[in-house]
């Protein structure tokens, strides 16, 4: 599983919140801004910048990474909880946690023969 994050303008964001998170992710930016978030993370995607947009870049990211699975998490994530059962649950922002829970869902998808599945806000 590739876990992507896409970030534009936000490095300090991204930097704080998703790369803390998600530390072995690839950050999506574009080419003018590859020397900037290369200062947080020597793992980019650098997208041309004429890419605009979320769906255009998400379709952009979707192409360019070979992985069977990806995970697109937006830079400004700073946690993770479980809403299964009467109660919601803080799983918190420990990467080991987030991780393990990530990758049952995506064996889950997998299983159950869909392409797409997600996390809510």
């Amino acid at each position: 599983m590739e876990v992507v994050i896409p970030s534009r303008n936000r490095v300090e964001v991204c930097e704080r919140n998703a790369l803390r998170m998600f530390p072995t992710a690839t950050v999506c930016v574009g080419e003018s801004e590859a020397e900037t978030y290369g200062a947080i993370t020597d793992k980019l995607l650098v997208h041309p910048d004429d890419v605009q947009g979320i769906g255009p870049l998400r379709q952009w990211i979707l192409d360019n990474v070979a992985d069977e699975t990806v995970l697109m998490v937006d830079d400004d994530v700073y946690g993770m909880y479980c809403l299964v059962g009467e109660h919601p649950r803080e799983l918190g922002d420990d990467p080991e946690t987030v991780e393990q829970a990530v990758r049952q869902c995506a064996q889950c998808a997998k299983d159950a023969g869909v392409s797409v599945f997600g996390f809510n806000q």
